[in-house]
């Protein structure tokens, strides 16, 4: 019998096959990882940009007589119009100096749309109710 050195051909098929695997299995896990990664980063994204629209949007119809206007956020322009969906008289507290009628306002249920801008069309993104408190006199 002649001694022999080395791996036959098969051994080497079959190691190529094994590393091959293993290889496939590693980079499929890299590739859902990446993809996980992008996909959080684009919810976070989205998370940060929907509080910054819907505080812009709060900031107006509180101090402001605006019930639409349009928002740039990163070049992007967002466009929003709020509707008046209820009001109501509201009483704070009642106060005999006062003939019973203290701290009036009018509180305000607004229902708010948000639409991203892009080719002259808009694309809604967003849309929430606020209740805003207005002193009245």
């Amino acid at each position: 019998m002649i001694h022999q050195r080395g791996m036959t051909l098969i051994e080497v098929l079959i190691a190529g096959i094994i590393l091959f695997i293993a290889i496939a299995a590693l980079s499929f896990v890299a590739r859902v990882q990446v993809e996980h990664q992008i996909r959080f980063e684009k919810t976070i994204e989205q998370a940060y940009l929907s509080e910054f629209l819907v505080d812009k949007v709060k900031y107006h119809l509180n101090y402001t007589e605006q019930q639409s206007g349009t928002i740039d956020y990163r070049g992007q322009l967002f466009e929003w119009r709020a509707k008046l969906s209820k009001q109501k008289s509201v009483v704070m507290g009642v106060s005999p100096e006062d003939n019973f009628d203290q701290g009036r306002g009018v509180a305000q249920l607004y229902s708010v749309d948000i639409s991203r801008v892009e080719h002259n069309k808009s694309v809604k993104v967003l849309n929430f109710t606020q209740l805003v408190w207005k002193p009245v006199g």
